[in-house]
């Protein structure tokens, strides 16, 4: 299969139509994955047995005249912080089994589509908890892959899934994919449940999406966002469409959108600029230029003073038994959690509701904010991660936020462009970031 037919939706087009063997490609993509695993050490777990049991309860129900699902054959890979017992403890059980709530709410759904989990990958562990990752870049062996879930972007880069899920905690999930050159999308604080997942920040964390194009993390999202009657942080939560959205045709909508320049351009080369610059001319839209006020941008010290404090709350047990394991980053951060007060705490978290007013009044008049980030270029086992400003503010204000990769053959790296959307209008983010780079032939869909 050529890499620009390895996505969501032409997989399961190839496996319906019959195209394409599901076992042998089953076999190969196994073998593939083992051999990256090699390069750059990647998974938690890589079962063969488990897949091919996967496989076969698919053809199965195929055989019986079953309706395939929306992700019929799909391979996925989550991050090792995703519940999944049933599948990886328990495997002498019925498949079917492992579609209960047991699992995690999003692969439960993503399984009752006809979705195949691969396996899992490495998060990193805490003693590099606020460093970048160890695992080469796939653009350039020299460099970081990225953060804390690196593997989950690079299973994606290297063509090993069409789609990863990871969780976002310490560092902010499009920041990753910006580093590996994929797509990388994270929700609207609540639209998607928890369930499942270790949490270590009620306020910050989520989960969030690698993929190969838009169309795969839109009908993705479709599936797997909403209440789902257990997880306290989405309850009441609709179920939200995106696939009709993002395919709806309107010859007359023109995209307005706010080009954030802040501090971050400050850092970007003349040559990186340029390209930028270039960009922008051919978006397909209407481009507004400004400078977010100071106290939106300047977040740094609430989001430490929340951050930290429900880190040293929720991770006190582990800093007690593994303290001389860990990085002197990680326990100065637990020590500075530990000492914020209740009212320095409950004043940060004011400056969300306020900074959220702010991006209210934004988005009734433009139906996106974007900017430009340049990332990779940190040497392996090094700095701590720098986060843009879009990233951070997606983050603490807990909007929908999304990263495009941009692709330059004069740049040795993945540059990107990033996108911040509304409060739960993730749909109208991914349809009009797909607007808008329609016309960039730099943009590999």
């Amino acid at each position: 299969m050529d890499a620009e037919d390895f996505t969501v939706r032409s997989i399961r087009n190839h496996f319906c139509n019959g195209s394409l063997p599901m076992s042998s490609f089953y076999d190969e993509l196994i073998n593939r994955a083992k051999k990256i695993d090699e390069d750059f050490c990647l998974f938690d777990s890589l079962e063969k047995e488990i897949v091919e049991k996967q496989v076969q309860i698919l053809l199965e129900e195929r055989k019986k005249g079953e309706v395939e699902g929306a992700l019929f054959g799909v391979p996925f890979l989550v991050s090792n912080d995703f519940k999944t017992s049933d599948l990886f403890l328990k495997k002498n059980s019925d498949y079917l089994y492992s579609r209960t709530s047991k699992n995690t709410t999003l692969i439960r759904r993503m399984l009752n589509e006809g979705a195949v989990l691969l396996g899992k990958t490495k998060n990193s562990n805490f003693k590099n908890f606020f460093l970048t990752s160890t695992i080469k870049n796939p653009h350039n062996h020299n460099f970081s892959a990225g953060l804390t879930v690196a593997s989950s972007a690079v299973s994606v880069s290297t063509g090993i899934v069409p789609i990863s899920i990871a969780s976002q905690t310490n560092t902010t999930l499009i920041t990753n994919a910006a580093y590996c050159g994929v797509y990388g999308y994270t929700p609207s604080n609540k639209l998607f449940p928890l369930t499942g997942l270790k949490t270590i920040s009620p306020s910050f964390d989520n989960v969030g999406f690698f993929s190969r194009d838009i169309d795969g993390l839109a009908l993705v999202a479709e599936i797997v966002n909403g209440d789902d009657g257990i997880d306290i942080y989405s309850e009441g939560v609709k179920k939200k469409k995106f696939t009709s959205l993002i395919y709806k045709k309107n010859n007359l909508y023109i995209p307005q959108v706010l080009l954030v320049k802040n501090s971050d351009f400050d850092d970007l080369s003349k040559k990186t600029l340029k390209i930028y610059e270039g960009i922008v001319k051919e978006l397909n839209g209407v481009i507004t230029e400004i400078e977010l006020p100071k106290e939106i941008e300047s977040i740094d010290e609430e989001f430490e003073k929340i951050y930290f404090s429900e880190l040293s709350f929720n991770a006190g047990s582990d800093f007690k038994t593994q303290e001389k394991f860990l990085s002197k980053n990680f326990c100065d951060r637990i020590t500075l959690g530990k000492s914020v007060t209740v009212y320095e705490y409950l004043k940060a978290k004011k400056k969300i509701e306020k900074g959220r007013k702010f991006f209210e009044e934004i988005f009734d008049q433009f139906d996106s904010i974007i900017s430009f980030g340049e990332y990779g270029k940190l040497k392996k086992k090094s700095k701590v991660y720098k986060n843009t400003i879009l990233s951070k503010i997606s983050n603490f204000y807990g909007l929908p936020s999304l990263s495009i990769p941009i692709f330059d053959k004069k740049e040795k790296l993945p540059l990107n462009i990033q996108f911040i959307g509304e409060d739960f209008g993730d749909a109208k983010l991914l349809r009009t970031a797909k607007l808008l780079m329609e016309s960039k032939g730099e943009i590999d869909e």
